[in-house]
């Protein structure tokens, strides 16, 4: 039987380590592995909720007061997950987390009134659906760059900047150095669109100073 896969996460460097038994794994997309792991545990939530507004099981008002408790969630999870832990959370962080929140609420409004409107099957609602789950890795991203004290980056993997938009695999990789910061755009497992090759080609690394 296989050993047990652990993650402990290194409050001083701000990062998780994995292990299998009492043998660290050595691999650099370890963070990227937690925050898809989380991802795929809710798997299919957004898209079977959806099915259950087409299918006429809950009203347009019970599916988004559903749908945003998901994905308040989701994105919560992701963000403490960042962190280490909801006991390494300060106040900072739930500002920055709410924020996140209130953008995706408007755009969710935004989806509501295409679905009330007729503008889309239930096909391309799944696939809208499916999007906005996805787009909790985010959170992840920007709780395990911004908890650093860091000015903020010029993208994060699944904000929808790349053409990839929020299935992107990508994550960051950051380095501390004596004057700042090295951030390395990397690459995940899968078949990349041209901005993130591009992203990773240029932010190789992107140099940050400390203010």
């Amino acid at each position: 039987m296989a050993s047990p896969l652990t993650w402990l996460f290194d409050a001083a460097k701000q990062v998780y380590h994995r292990f299998r038994g009492d043998k660290r794994e050595a691999t650099v997309k370890v963070s990227a592995g937690l925050r898809d792991t989380f991802q795929e545990q809710s798997k299919g939530w957004a898209q079977n909720l959806t099915d259950d507004l087409f299918d006429k099981r809950i009203t347009v008002q019970q599916w988004q007061e559903q749908f945003r408790e998901g994905l308040k969630n989701q994105y919560i999870a992701q963000y403490i997950a960042a962190k280490g832990g909801r006991e390494n959370m300060d106040q900072a962080d739930w500002g920055r987390l709410g924020g996140l929140l209130k953008n995706q609420y408007r755009y969710h409004n935004g989806f509501a009134q295409d679905i009330v409107e007729g503008k889309m099957t239930q096909a391309q609602a799944r696939v809208r659906a499916q999007m906005y789950q996805d787009s909790a890795k985010q959170a992840f991203e920007r709780a395990k760059t911004e908890g650093r004290g860091m000015p903020p980056l010029p993208a994060y993997p699944g904000d929808g900047q790349t053409r990839c938009r929020t299935n992107c695999a990508c994550s960051w990789r950051i380095v501390e150095t004596e004057d700042g910061w090295d951030c390395y755009w990397e690459l995940g497992q899968a078949d990349h669109c041209e901005d993130c090759l591009a992203n990773a080609e240029r932010w190789n690394p992107l140099r940050l100073s400390r203010v």
